[in-house]
Order: structure tokens, then sequence, then C-alpha cells
């Protein structure tokens, strides 16, 4: 016990950037494990701010109210609003 004491200054240390730590490893297993809940709480959000603007604000940023349940879609998106695209 003396040792120990004597000794966690040790403890203390961070280890090398080389040497992950297994905190370091369930931090990285939470940010896997929390990314698609967070985006889709994301994605809910921005559809509600969406869903909330009228006609004119939706036609103002080049979108329609049937347009709402696209906007994650990357395909629907690049082909939407590629350089190539006509105006609507």
């Amino acid at each position: 016990m003396r040792d120990f004491a004597q000794n966690d200054a040790a403890l203390l240390v961070r280890p090398a950037a080389g040497n992950p730590t297994f905190a370091d490893a369930v931090k990285r297993v939470w940010a896997w494990l929390s990314a698609p809940v967070q985006a889709f709480f994301q994605r809910e959000l921005v559809m509600r701010e969406l869903t909330a603007l009228d006609e004119r604000s939706l036609h103002d940023i080049g979108l329609t109210r049937s347009d709402i349940g696209r906007v994650f879609d990357r395909g629907y998106v690049a082909s939407r609003f590629s350089p190539n695209a006509a105006c609507s």
C-alpha cells in the first residue's frame, strides 16, 4: 500500500500516443454506437424545421413540400441540385 501511495504520480501519467488505453477504446466504441442515434435525431430536427416552413420559404431554398421527405436521399439531392439539372 505504501508503494502505491508513493508512486501515485506514475498512475496519472498519460500513455504515449502509440499506446491506446482502455478508456480510448471505450470512447471509440461509444462514438461508433452513438453516431447513428445522433444522426437520426439531427435528421428529425431538420425534418421538423422544414415541415414548419411555409410554401414560399420552401420555394426560396429550392424545395417543395413533397421534396421534404427526400432531403436526406443523396441520389435525389445530387440529381436535383447538380449544376446540370434544369432550373425549376
